[in-house]
């Protein structure tokens, strides 16, 4: 059985991943936030994949959460 405890306290070599959340549902989005704060640094929610795309490179984001069913663009073309 995991202890879910042990690893949300282990340090990650005094780091935090950093993770961009991609959501057109800014509810959704900010719950995951909320959610994903006391062990991940996230750099940003985007409610369109565009503007995420284009600052991906700069942010380097080590995890994107992205929604599949955005209606600009899925987040399957916006992982490709």
């Amino acid at each position: 059985m995991v202890d879910w405890n042990r690893l949300n306290s282990a340090p990650l070599h005094g780091m935090k991943p950093r993770v961009a959340i991609v959501d057109d549902h800014t509810l959704f989005a900010d719950a995951c936030r909320t959610l994903l704060e006391p062990s991940c640094e996230v750099i940003g929610t985007y409610s369109d994949p565009r503007l995420f795309l284009s600052k991906a490179e700069a942010l380097k984001p080590d995890v994107a959460i992205l929604d599949l069913t955005m209606p600009s663009m899925n987040g399957l073309a916006t992982a490709r």
